[in-house]
């Protein structure tokens, strides 16, 4: 439910221009979700490292998406191919009979999550340390993979512990398509079409490439490789490549102005969302919100808008918004249905519906004016004097705004600076340079039935 009225008009207002102006075509087995926390697309053209590219692409096409909620949080833990293994863990092989191997099956299935959860916390871990060691000059190994036996104990010793237990755990399953999966998440060497090469791209060094595409200065070289399971998007270099050489120059934009009454006519049930009725309503989050200095992904506070919703307009411009495709490696199992015809009793309704991300929903140059009626003017003059003082940021559809920020460079959590007029009553919103190129604000899924 939204936590207020205006946030869900606003939202349903926003996300059906987003649809309507991209204009994929929804069939019956897909539906489009939005991020509420908007992600950057990484840097792409002929002379930055795939590396780079690849570690972005991932990131954004593991997203777990929900085939009945409109709205998705980008999350390292909670993705699509995780959703996989845990698919995996409810099927049901036949031929299961008594309690004692019912509970065998149980057991190793929960050890291979454990130890999944412990391997992932150490790779984060290992990383971290052999990317801060590269860059320092301190190692000279050129890969993660070759590193990792002989400096990261704890790594290896849970990655073994992790391969032990998918060993033990459903060898049927194994045997037809896990062990696949498992070897994506776990391998640390290039194996075609199911890992692909990765390396650190935080948004500091984003900016950075992406500073010295534009000014045709020689690219800094990765900083070390580790691997990923593998996604392919064909068309996101070409199209981002062109967006990138626009950065500084004039382009026409386009513009919608959105308020209120925008979005009353949306139905629900446009977007594609299996829901347990025509009547549920999703789970809207704020669409303005304000943040402490530091992580965009803190608790944020919401502005109060219901009781002067209707004296907001919010003028939505961008210069090109195009779909492009991404899809898995051959890790990923094409007609579970079919495979796997059967799920234990119980299973939960998170693995009997699950959503494969199959398109990118890119947005250049992304940008906002909101105009508040006095009253409302009022009080977000005072909430952005605060953030402003605590060095904070205003988000607004899902876009970290930095207020006062430099338009020529993104911080490590916003993508876009704003302006306040208190005499005019509007905030303006442009994106940077390096952050606001590419914004992705949603992706399309297609539903696989697993029952």
């Amino acid at each position: 439910m939204a936590n207020q009225m205006s946030d869900k008009l606003f939202w349903l207002a926003y996300c059906d221009l987003i649809k309507k102006q991209v204009g994929v075509d929804l069939g019956a087995k897909s539906a489009i979700f939005y991020c509420t926390r908007t992600q950057r697309g990484p840097p792409a053209g002929d002379s930055i490292a795939a590396e780079y590219t690849n570690t972005g692409l991932f990131d954004l096409g593991d997203n777990l998406l929900q085939a009945d909620n409109l709205f998705y949080v980008p999350s390292a833990q909670n993705s699509y191919i995780r959703s996989l293994l845990t698919y995996l863990n409810f099927v049901d092989l036949g031929g299961i009979k008594g309690d004692d191997q019912l509970g065998a099956l149980k057991s190793t299935a929960e050890a291979l999550d454990a130890t999944q959860v412990k391997m992932n916390t150490e790779l984060d871990k290992a990383l971290a340390t052999y990317l801060k060691m590269k860059s320092a000059g301190v190692t000279e190994i050129a890969n993660f993979g070759d590193w990792y036996p002989q400096e990261a104990q704890a790594f290896k010793n849970a990655k073994d512990a992790f391969d032990a237990a998918a060993s033990d755990n459903q060898k049927a399953i194994l045997a037809a398509g896990q062990n696949k999966i498992d070897d994506a998440l776990s391998s640390q060497k290039v194996k075609p079409n199911l890992t692909m090469a990765c390396t650190n791209l935080t948004p500091a060094n984003a900016a950075e490439i992406l500073n010295a595409y534009n000014k045709g200065e020689k690219i800094p070289a990765p900083a070390g490789i580790y691997w990923r399971p593998d996604y392919h998007c064909p068309n996101y270099a070409s199209t981002v490549k062109s967006w990138q050489n626009l950065v500084g120059s004039t382009v026409k934009r386009q513009e919608f102005t959105l308020n209120l009454d925008s979005g009353k006519s949306v139905k629900e049930t446009s977007f594609g969302q299996t829901t347990g009725s025509a009547g549920v309503s999703f789970d809207y989050g704020p669409w303005i919100s304000f943040g402490a200095g530091g992580s965009a992904n803190k608790t944020e506070d919401s502005l109060k808008t219901d009781d002067e919703s209707q004296n907001i307009s919010i003028t939505v411009s961008f210069d090109d918004m195009r779909a492009v495709t991404i899809s898995p490696g051959e890790w990923n199992i094409g007609d579970p249905k079919s495979r796997y015809p059967k799920l234990k009793e119980g299973a939960p309704p998170g693995v009997k519906t699950l959503v494969l991300p199959s398109q990118l929903i890119l947005v250049s140059k992304l940008g906002y004016k909101v105009k508040f009626g006095a009253k409302l003017a009022s009080t977000f003059d005072s909430k952005v004097t605060e953030t402003k003082s605590a060095d904070g940021y205003v988000r607004i559809l899902g876009i970290p705004i930095k207020i006062g920020g430099d338009v020529k460079r993104s911080t490590e959590s916003t993508t876009h600076v704003g302006t306040w007029d208190n005499s005019a009553g509007e905030f303006t919103v442009e994106p940077t340079n390096d952050g606001g190129f590419a914004s992705v604000v949603a992706i399309v899924g297609e539903k696989v039935q697993t029952t």
